[in-house]
Parts: structure tokens; C-alpha cells; sequence
């Protein structure tokens, strides 16, 4: 679990915690797909159990976070129900706003938001006060939440949103392949660069996932060396996201049920927990060649061969020289080498018909540098030459 006791809306703290992932196993219900109209830039919002006040400035400066530019927002009470529209600059703005924000509490203590897209084709604002504002006129955004006289504000168990600059830790991935990523490959492939903590599946755009990494070296270093990689056939897109934490989502939610969001802060795959392992030193762009470790004693190439034949054509398998229990794999293709590397990577061993090892650990596979070419940049994880002075350079106005 995350220890978020000292997360904070406006440099105030915020008591709640982010709920526990609902067990999954042996539970498959038939969730059905959620009949909103057709993605709209406005954004019709429902606040219940309302235990403190929420105006347009606390709206502006929740839902500014996920892209696009906000231009007008109006509040109002309708059949004693607190209500609000919020209308972006943008349809994809709003549909990740409202994919990452449904379901989730303002406050700890209550102001749960229910969303859905307004059938408007515009937002009227009769008068700037603080039940409606005409942001695309040039009224100012949020003067601080500090002045606002609201103590103990915070998210709960919404994303808290980011500083001025941002944390940098969180990646935003499109172009995914609906049919075939999970967050489990998502985990697996970024994890190959970066200690990835939790992955996010847009609940309705299955093309779009948030990757929250241990820090921003980790992010930067995923960034610098996955973004145009192809995987599941299609070109990745990767881009730095404003938000500080990926949120997990509500208990009762559709999205819970469908495991679209996932914390692998505790798992034992991450690669570059321990600050003296080597493995920060060996990061690559996906290759060809795949470098493979904990394999069991006894085994000869035609087993190993044999297993990663189900992912594509095995060019060729060596163990090395010195030891039995590492060696080196070509697949016919990078994007072949990438589906082996997502589906056996932390394996046990005795589910792929081997001997397993006595201290239990599964296969391990990382990319291996082909042919001698570097990888796309330096690694910067903490403790390597350039982590620092990096400057984090993340990117003109990153959308998410």
C-alpha cells in the first residue's frame, strides 16, 4: 500500500487514504459498458453528500489538470442537488477528466462527484461571480486555495494534482491496443527501464493508460527510451502527464471490477529497488535480443527455444559461457522479442514446463543491446552518472 497521510491539495494535508484494490480473483461480472452520449467537451457533474463548498475555482483547479484549456463553468442547485458544468477547449480533455474523476471524493469527507457528458453545445455565462465563471474572456483562473478559507481540503481519494512544475513521474501512453494491453504489460514492458508503481487503462478510451513510475528519473528514463517503440502492432505515443499520482479507483466502480487500474508498488519484479544492482547500467531500447537469468539447472537450448517459439521465430539461443543459468536470445523481430518479454518475464518456472529454482524466483528477461548499438540515452536512475543536474526537461505543455 501508499502511505498518502501527507498528500495535499494546496499544501494542505489530506487524512484520507487511497482505498485497497478489490480482490479479483475467482469474480468475473458481466460489467456493462457505461450508455453516455457521444463524448462531449461539456461535462455535466452531480456533487453529493455536499459537506463543504465547492465553487468554480475549486472545480477549475480539480478538472485544469487533465488537458485542454477550461472555458466556462457554471454551478447550480437543481431538486436540492448540488450541479455544475464545466466546458473544455477539447472532447479528449473531458474524456480523460471524467475517466480519471468519476466516482471520486473532493473532500475526504464527502463531495463525491458523478459525471457524465451535457448534451450543450455551449456553456451561457450570464455574470463572473463565484457561481459562474467565462474563463475564455479573460477572467483569472485560480487565485490559490489558500485564500479561499477552506481548511482541511484535500482530494481523498481523487488524484491529487500536481505543483507548479509538476512531479514528473507520471507517463500518459496512447495508441495502445485495446484488444490486447493490460496493465500487467504495460508493467512489464516500462518496467524494463523504470520501477513502475501503478497503471491506469482509461476506462472508456482503452487506448490511453497513465504509467506512474517510483520518480521522475525513472518516468524520464521510460520516456526517453519506450516512446516510439510498436508494441501489440501498434506505435506507442508517450508523453509527460501533469498528474502527480495515479489514482486507484472507486471500490463500487465498474472500472474495480474490470482491473483497468492496478498498485505494483510492493511487487517484486521491480528491477531497480536495490540502489546497488547493476541493472540501471544494462537499460536498452527493445531489441531482438533478449537477455534471460534464474534459469534452472539441467536445461538444455532446445527447452528454452521451444517455450519462446510460442511468441514468434527463435533465430537463435546461447547460454553463456560461464554460466548456465543466463543467455542470450534472438527473436525474428523486436515486436515479437517485446510480446516474449511482457508474457514470460517473472514467470515460475514449473509453469513453463521447467525445474523450478530452489530459492523460487521466476525467469527474468530484459532487453539485450543488439549488434553493440548504445540505447537511445544515457540511464539517469538515481545514482548513475547525469541523474543529476537533469533539469527534468519534460516537454512542451504536456496535455495530461
Amino acid at each position: 500500500t501508499v502511505d498518502n497521510s501527507k498528500q495535499s491539495f494546496g499544501g494542505m494535508p489530506s487524512p484520507m487514504q487511497y482505498p485497497p484494490m478489490m480482490g479479483l480473483a475467482g469474480f468475473s461480472p458481466q460489467a456493462p459498458m457505461p450508455s453516455d452520449n457521444a463524448p462531449s467537451p461539456i461535462l455535466h457533474i452531480a456533487i453529493h453528500n455536499m459537506t463543504h463548498p465547492v465553487g468554480c475555482d475549486v472545480l477549475h483547479h480539480i478538472f485544469s489538470q487533465y488537458g485542454g484549456t477550461i472555458l466556462r463553468i457554471v454551478c447550480f442547485e437543481k431538486n436540492g442537488n448540488h450541479q455544475a458544468l464545466v466546458e473544455f477547449s477539447e472532447p479528449q480533455a473531458a474524456l480523460v477528466a471524467k475517466t480519471v474523476l468519476n466516482g471520486h471524493s473532493v473532500y475526504s469527507d464527502g463531495c463525491t462527484l458523478k459525471i457524465d457528458y451535457s448534451k450543450l453545445q455551449q456553456v451561457n455565462v450570464r455574470a463572473n461571480d463565484e457561481h459562474s465563471r467565462d474563463y475564455a474572456a479573460g477572467m483569472p483562473g485560480m487565485g490559490g486555495v489558500r485564500q479561499m478559507g477552506m481548511p482541511g481540503l484535500g482530494f481523498g481519494a481523487m488524484p491529487v494534482p500536481p505543483s507548479q512544475t509538476g512531479s514528473g513521474k507520471v507517463l500518459l501512453v496512447s495508441n495502445l491496443n485495446k484488444e490486447r494491453t493490460t496493465p500487467d504489460s504495460l508493467f512489464k514492458l516500462f518496467g524494463t527501464c523504470g520501477d513502475v508503481f501503478r497503471v491506469k487503462i482509461l476506462y472508456q478510451k482503452r487506448d490511453m493508460a497513465f504509467v506512474q513510475f517510483r520518480d521522475a528519473s525513472h518516468a524520464l528514463q521510460a520516456y526517453n527510451t519506450i516512446r516510439d517503440v510498436v508494441f501489440f502492432d501498434n506505435k506507442l505515443s508517450v508523453r509527460h502527464s501533469r498528474m502527480r499520482e495515479v489514482p486507484l479507483p472507486p471500490q463500487n466502480g465498474d472500472e474495480m471490477y474490470e482491473g483497468l487500474t492496478q498498485d505494483y508498488t510492493n511487487s517484486p519484479l521491480h528491477r531497480f529497488a536495490n540502489p546497488n544492482s547493476k541493472n540501471a547500467q544494462h537499460i536498452t531500447a527493445p531489441s531482438q535480443t533478449l537477455h534471460l537469468a534464474n534459469l534452472p539447472d539441467g536445461i538444455e537450448e532446445e527447452h528454452v527455444t521451444q517455450i519462446f517459439q510460442n511468441y514468434g521465430t527463435v533465430e537463435h539461443f546461447k547460454f553463456f559461457n560461464n554460466s548456465r543459468k543466463m543467455g542470450l536470445l534472438r527473436m525474428d523481430t523486436t515486436s515479437n522479442a517485446i510480446t516474449a518479454l511482457v508474457a514470460l518475464h517473472g514467470e515460475p518456472l514449473e509453469s513453463l514446463g521447467l525445474p523450478a529454482n530452489p530459492d523460487g524466483r521466476g525467469l527474468s528477461i530484459s532487453f539485450a543491446k543488439s549488434g553493440g548499438a548504445p540505447p537511445p540515452s544515457a540511464a539517469v536512475l538515481p545514482g548513475l552518472p547525469g541523474a543529476a543536474g537533469l533539469g527534468l526537461g519534460l516537454g512542451a505543455n504536456p496535455m495530461f
